[in-house]
């Protein structure tokens, strides 16, 4: 602690309040700080854990990291800023030398010691040591807003973890300039090269850094939690595909095991129908085909309107989610994930607007009826349209009426279908795995759907 502070007793106060708000973050991810101001000599300071291993900065200087390692890594550092910014605390200095890989791949976020408190009863009317128009952290990974001295919150750390996610993906900084000054000007005026993202770069994972990476504060990803959720279900369709990439490593699967069961099942289950119906196609294609260049194109597939009665609703989810996943593991086309599309339920927004905040190029997006709702027996109605999001133009519609036994058909042939209007070419292991059927039990289909829903309901009320 510089000495003075230790030599002002209101600053040394306001220090010592702060210390113990940051050593209130008590998570595996998170490198301990103990609360007690030391002294020794006149000097003051904090005692933090002592994490072996090499800094991220070290392991990207090292070479190339792969898609699987950098959202493994990218995982648990979100989960890290996620349990802060539940504590009300910002990190404020989000940077890969502020983070380090043990040995045994755990990942730990150090350095809180720029974070401010940002809420919370003890610190509401205090000033905290960190002064509102002083520019605080390192250039190259600051927000737009603190490279102007402007207040920050948690969106700031959420556009560092962008940074840090684009650099482990492409080896490079995305706004780095040769003086300290370009860099600043790179922040608040240009673009990252996105086209150094490497080809095996998925869609959503390109759209979730183009969220973190928006300039504008009021427009960026909200909530650093969505971006856990988005990495864990595409670590998860990673992982079930063992020809087209290496399983996830033990320290991820480890610290997958140890999060809180309800918020581990249900980040789980917004990749659950995608492991299911679209499993079978990534078996299936080889190395050669996962190697060919980015998805041209880039879909969301907004959730299906229920026009039953209420109950029903868990069987619209049911269906919008099995048309996503079906989707999902065609060639040539990026899907967005489902948490990214629940926002836009009930869509009030236009399509030109959606496809700004997504980056998608079309929008799927429809309604469905049962006659009898439960009744395995029954008919089901699926209309469905697909519309180019850059003029709100209607590019295919239909209607289609089938016994609720031919649910998985229906599905089937809408994803195709879509394709087709893309012009889009299907490979035979992915017509195989639109037209696979992952039960012949229609009750055991419904049990899933209302689990489904039951378990994301959850998610969100917590």
């Amino acid at each position: 602690l510089p000495a003075e502070v230790m030599a002002n007793p209101k600053a040394r106060s306001r220090f010592a309040r702060e210390a113990k708000v940051l050593a209130s973050l008590n998570h595996p991810n998170i490198a301990t700080i103990y609360d007690q101001l030391e002294e020794a000599e006149g000097i003051g300071y904090l005692v933090l854990e002592y994490v072996p291993g090499q800094t991220l900065a070290e392991r990207i200087a090292r070479g190339q990291i792969k898609l699987e390692e950098a959202l493994t890594i990218g995982l648990q550092i979100a989960e890290a800023v996620a349990a802060a910014h539940e504590h009300d605390v910002i990190h404020r200095d989000l940077k890969p030398g502020n983070i380090k890989i043990t040995p045994e791949g755990k990942v730990k976020v150090l350095d809180f010691g720029l974070a401010k408190a940002v809420g919370g009863e003890a610190l509401q009317e205090q000033t905290t040591i960190t002064q509102p128009g002083r520019v605080i952290g390192t250039p190259a990974y600051m927000s737009p807003e603190q490279a102007r001295g402007k207040p920050t919150d948690k969106r700031s750390d959420i556009w560092s973890f962008g940074c840090v996610l684009y650099e482990m993906l492409t080896g490079r900084m995305p706004f780095r300039g040769e003086t300290v000054s370009d860099t600043l000007a790179n922040i608040l005026q240009t673009e990252p090269e996105w086209q150094a993202l490497p080809q095996s770069t998925l869609a959503n994972i390109q759209v979730l850094l183009r969220r973190c990476l928006t300039k504008d504060p009021q427009h960026r990803l909200r909530d650093i939690g969505d971006a856990s959720i988005e990495i864990n279900e595409t670590l998860s369709l990673l992982t079930t595909a063992p020809s087209v990439t290496t399983p996830a490593s033990a320290s991820f699967k480890s610290e997958i095991a140890g999060k809180p069961k309800l918020r581990t099942m249900a980040m789980i289950v917004g990749a659950a129908i995608i492991i299911v119906l679209s499993g079978v196609a990534v078996w299936f294609l080889s190395k050669e085909q996962a190697q060919q260049p980015s998805k041209e194109k880039v879909l969301v597939v907004l959730p299906f309107e229920n026009l039953g009665p209420a109950e029903d609703e868990y069987f619209a989810a049911g269906i919008t989610d099995a048309i996503t996943a079906r989707l999902a593991v065609i060639r040539g086309l990026g899907v967005i994930s489902r948490q990214s599309a629940m926002q836009y339920k009930k869509r009030e927004k236009s399509a030109q607007v959606i496809r700004k905040e997504l980056g998608v190029d079309y929008i799927l997006e429809g309604t469905v009826q049962r006659e009898r709702p439960s009744d395995p027996t029954s008919r089901v109605r699926i209309i469905p349209q697909l519309i180019r999001a850059s003029d709100d133009r209607l590019v295919w519609a239909q209607t289609y009426d089938d016994d609720m036994s031919e649910v998985f058909r229906l599905q089937s042939d809408r994803a195709e279908q879509v394709a087709q209007a893309l012009d889009i070419t299907l490979l035979e292991p992915e017509r195989r795995a639109l037209e696979s059927r992952p039960t012949e039990n229609i009750k055991a289909y419904e049990y899933y759907l209302r689990g489904d829903e039951y378990l994301y309901r959850g998610y969100l009320e917590n």
